[in-house]
């Protein structure tokens, strides 16, 4: 028996002595016998063939890089050997060094190193200069800031020909392609506004709706400057297009003083700006519900007249003018009210309300000459030819032609909305209401008037003490 284990432990010895194999200093074991490849990846090449290394190693073999045999090319690159990873960040191997084989395969890829291009810009119609921006081809950087500049425009991005579209914006990222390049500098010009004439009036919320010009941008403001003034901007802008702008302004706190010329500035969110002079005329909005005593209104009164204010009848709020005429009437019965510098409404309405028959209001607006007969817009309220019948009695408007716009009949113990509408110092001509009801269109001023300076009412007839109440008068 002992004979027997002697002999197979001799059988083993001699096998495992076998086993072992010596090869150009390297030992293997074949019990373990691990293989592997090297394979050559072009990556992304332009030309030329890849090389072949066909041959299986074993592990810890070492092997020799092969060089570019076979000529791979890439445009815009040069070969610079090979790397473990396609995009350069592994180990570099140059040709002819020693690779240590492992077990797995192994993938070497070509080494690509881009060559330094240039970028050219170009002002294209602007000014300044910058320096060539210098990228290897592959490498993404930010583009050059631009310093160009140009007169009256602002840099709108760069495009790759002459007054071609915008391609790149400002500063923003780039990646460098196999060849030089020139950028043009594209521009667009400030806004620039149409010659026109505009007219708000003073109130919580004045509105130009049709802001004509061009170059508008989105976040655009509007400024309205005078000398002497302080800036007032619109609270609402809105860019309809790069033609035209809508605002409105709160000028509720503007005083007869700011009334006038003034100019319109509009200036975009990169600080270009147009301004068009004296081109928007501010008008002072006129109203009184005399809450608050007279207000400067009553300029003066005929002798013997008088004006109270009073709690009742009201139209609204808590006071009205009553008008107590005591002379026998004529034309400057009642009271008057100057306009400073002239008043050129586009609007009138006031509600009116009279006490008896006989009791005829007449309101009468016009220039420093008017008088009985020569206001620019002459309203009443009687029996229009001496038909005292005691019924209510007619409203009226004469016209350039003496002829008389009747309205029906009124009651007069209760209060009317009177309104002249569109109103206009050019046409000469205005639309007659009553209590929203067109009477007359297309009105001819009774006499011809540039602006409106004085405010005439009359409320009485004869020397028995009559009353006319007036309230809520609106003028813009």
């Amino acid at each position: 028996m002992k004979q027997i284990k002697k002999n197979i432990s001799l059988v083993l010895l001699i096998a495992l002595s076998a086993a072992i194999l010596c090869c150009d200093g390297v030992v293997y074991d074949e019990l373990f016998d691990h293989t592997c490849t090297l394979t050559y990846d072009d990556n992304s090449s332009t030309g030329g063939v890849i090389p072949s290394d066909p041959v299986t190693y074993r592990e810890g073999q070492v092997i020799t890089v092969l060089d570019n045999t076979e000529t791979l090319v890439r445009t815009g690159y040069t070969f610079g050997g090979w790397n473990t990873e396609p995009d350069g960040s592994g180990t570099t191997y140059l040709p002819g060094t020693s690779l240590l084989t492992t077990n797995y395969s192994v993938i070497l890829y070509a080494l690509w190193i881009g060559n330094n291009y240039t970028i050219t810009f170009d002002p294209d119609g602007g000014a300044g200069t910058m320096t060539p921006q210098v990228i290897p081809c592959g490498t993404t950087l930010p583009l050059s800031t631009n310093t160009f500049t140009r007169a009256g425009y602002s840099f709108a991005g760069w495009s790759t020909t002459s007054g071609g579209a915008v391609v790149y914006a400002d500063n923003v990222p780039y990646t460098m392609g196999p060849s030089d390049i020139t950028l043009y500098a594209q521009w667009y010009p400030g806004p620039a506004l149409t010659a026109a004439s505009y007219t708000l009036w003073k109130c919580d919320s004045a509105t130009i709706t049709n802001l004509q010009g061009t170059g508008f941008r989105t976040g655009a403001t509007v400024i309205l400057q005078r000398s002497g003034f302080s800036d007032i901007a619109a609270s609402v802008v809105n860019v309809v297009s790069g033609t035209q702008i809508t605002c409105q302004f709160d000028l509720s706190a503007i005083t007869d003083a700011e009334a006038g010329q003034w100019n319109i500035v509009v200036e975009n969110d990169d600080g270009l700006n147009d301004t068009l002079g004296n081109a928007l005329t501010m008008n002072r909005r006129l109203t009184e519900d005399w809450e608050s005593g007279t207000d400067g209104w009553i300029d003066s009164a005929a002798p013997g007249d008088t004006y109270n204010l009073v709690a009742t009848p009201v139209h609204g709020g808590s006071s009205c003018m009553s008008i107590i005429a005591v002379n026998d009437w004529n034309f400057f019965d009642g009271f008057h009210f100057i306009f400073e510098g002239g008043f050129q409404p586009e609007y009138i309405g006031f509600w009116i309300r009279k006490e008896t028959e006989a009791n005829d209001p007449s309101i009468n607006f016009g220039d420093d000459n008017t008088n009985l007969t020569n206001g620019g817009i002459w309203y009443k309220w009687d029996d229009v030819y001496g038909n005292r019948t005691g019924t209510p009695n007619v409203m009226f408007v004469q016209d350039g032609s003496s002829i008389n716009h009747l309205s029906g009949q009124y009651l007069g113990d209760i209060y009317n909305h009177v309104e002249l509408m569109n109103i206009n110092f050019v046409t000469q001509t205005y639309d007659f209401y009553i209590n929203g009801s067109v009477i007359a269109t297309n009105v001819t001023f009774h006499t011809a008037t540039t602006s409106f300076t004085r405010l005439y009412i009359s409320l009485a007839w004869y020397g028995d003490p009559s009353y006319t109440y007036i309230d809520d008068i609106d003028m813009h």
